[in-house]
């Protein structure tokens, strides 16, 4: 996973969908201090941190992302206010992916079918791996946000 720190004012949040957990918002133009202006097409944002996503937000806002799927897990502006949320769905959902392919190489194993067994291992395996790969990218956040703290925001 990609993780950028951008300092800058929101100029555009058109929201799409909003749930009990996050919001996803259509576009969002951010035009950082350097004068670049960065544009996100489905942003996901955790609920609680969807109230700093709207036009004229300036500060420093923390993203993340796994291919065209950027996400911000982190807030902080310029008026004081910080906010930290980081999804856990896909870390959660192969970690039972790895869990429930244990369970299927067990009873692959019991009625001796190889076929089986082999896929069940193979899913396992990569399950465990993008477990782990998406634990670290939490955990790389989490760090990167706290250790930021301590730094005034620029602008």
């Amino acid at each position: 996973m990609v993780h950028r720190v951008i300092d800058g004012t929101i100029q555009v949040a058109t929201l799409k969908r909003e749930t009990r957990r996050r919001c996803q918002f259509q576009d969002v133009t951010l035009l950082s201090l350097d004068g670049l202006e960065v544009k996100f097409r489905k942003l996901t944002v955790p609920a609680a941190l969807a109230g700093a996503i709207a036009p004229g937000t300036s500060g420093r806002f923390y993203l993340h992302g796994l291919g065209a799927r950027p996400s911000v897990h982190g807030v902080r502006t310029h008026d004081g206010q910080t906010g930290f949320g980081f999804s856990r769905g896909a870390e959660w959902a192969m970690l039972i992916a790895g869990a429930v392919a244990m369970i299927a190489a067990a009873v692959a194993l019991m009625v001796r079918n190889d076929w089986c067994l082999g896929l069940a291992l193979h899913v396992a395996v990569l399950a465990t791996i993008a477990t782990l790969l998406f634990r670290r990218s939490r955990i790389v956040a989490d760090r990167t946000f706290r250790a930021d703290l301590a730094q005034p925001a620029r602008g």
